[in-house]
């Protein structure tokens, strides 16, 4: 005989009072499957001590559990989902720092050698001394 304690919140109240109205016909009937005491509390829940002995009961509580936990592990794979989404965003927010980064970087050297277009495009007259000869040779860069 395993005594255990069950508070149903007001979502699992059918089953609940399902349960009560069998035990009720089954001790009309002659049948004591189990014993079930149902209390009002101030609170508005509905608190049942059950004693279980019939196998059907433990697989509705069984049941019950393995729903939760499969919930729980639900909202824990979605918060690891998040959890990536938050990463791959977090992943392109750099990437785009990096491009923006390389766009300056771009525009600095646009700016330079927009600058500095004059000075190279033009030919750099360079004076050489040459066995005594000052020559003119203008050169590209």
């Amino acid at each position: 005989m395993q005594q255990k304690w069950i508070c149903l919140n007001n979502p699992l109240l059918p089953m609940a009072e399902g349960i009560l109205r069998r035990q009720m016909q089954g001790e009309k009937e002659g049948r004591g499957d189990y014993t079930y005491w149902q209390i009002q509390t101030p609170l508005f829940f509905r608190c049942m001590i059950l004693t279980l002995n019939p196998p059907r009961v433990q697989s509705m509580v069984q049941q019950q559990q393995q729903q939760q936990q499969q919930q729980q592990q639900q909202q824990q794979q979605q918060q690891q989902q998040q959890q990536q989404q938050q990463q791959q965003q977090q992943q392109q927010q750099q990437q785009q720092q990096q491009q923006q980064q390389q766009q300056q970087q771009q525009q600095q050297q646009q700016h330079f050698y927009s600058n500095n277009v004059s000075l190279c495009s033009t030919s750099v007259i360079r004076y050489s001394v040459m066995n005594g000869v000052r020559s003119q040779q203008p050169r590209q860069i």
